[in-house]
């Protein structure tokens, strides 16, 4: 926003809180007339465009993790040494270590926000209900694709939001056992003992935030 921009929003939230602090405010409040559909148009502006918001912070948070991920892949890769000390590989297993944590916060936050989606939706869907039984002598269902009978489940698994978040559980599996193979050869010296380990426990952490995906997002589902 430009700065005069900014000063025309401020001169006017100070005209608004004079108006509001004067001895007349509350009676010229009650003498305004209440437009409903004014507010309904305003709910329902709000609510698009939090859902529009959810998309976007979506989009925004899984690409962020998938950078964080290549970079610190493509900082272990540029290594140029013939011979890797096991303080470098240890310290290889802590990136990885940190990369698994920072994959499971950017699940939550996708989790979150395909909830704050569903959430903004119901609520359009909701205003669209009222205008249906308000208004019965226009047949509005037949314009309306979505309702909230008809609307996607939370967890539904063949969308955007569960594969963008697939897609996070799979490089934060990964992560998890590489650390695993690096701190195995850090401290050993043979990181063949442990890559059964990092398969299995890669594995079970990618089926275990699956599971998580869609028990944090069953209750409406």
């Amino acid at each position: 926003m430009d700065q005069p921009r900014k000063n025309r929003v401020r001169k006017r939230l100070a005209e608004q809180s004079r108006l509001a602090a004067s001895p007349t405010a509350s009676q010229d409040a009650d003498a305004l007339p209440l437009n409903a559909a004014e507010i309904l148009i305003a709910e329902y502006q709000y609510a698009a465009h939090c859902a529009f918001q959810a998309h976007e912070d979506r989009a925004r948070v899984s690409s962020y993790y998938l950078v964080s991920a290549g970079t610190a892949v493509a900082a272990i890769l540029g290594v140029q040494q013939e011979e890797v000390l096991p303080s470098i590989t240890t310290g290889f297993a802590a990136i990885f270590a940190v990369l698994f944590f920072v994959g499971i916060l950017t699940l939550l936050q996708m989790i979150r926000l395909r909830e704050a989606w569903y959430e903004s939706a119901a609520a359009m869907n909701l205003i669209k209900e009222y205008y249906v039984k308000a208004y019965c002598d226009v047949d509005l269902v037949k314009a309306f694709a979505w309702t909230n009978k008809t609307l996607p489940m939370r967890a539904k698994a063949w969308s955007v939001a569960f594969l963008l978040a697939l897609s996070v559980m799979l490089i934060d599996s990964c992560a998890v056992g590489g650390s695993i193979i690096f701190y195995g050869y850090g401290t050993t010296g043979d990181d063949l003992l442990f890559r059964n380990w990092a398969i299995t426990v890669a594995c079970a952490l990618l089926v275990a935030q699956i599971i998580l995906y869609r028990v944090l997002l069953h209750e409406k589902t």
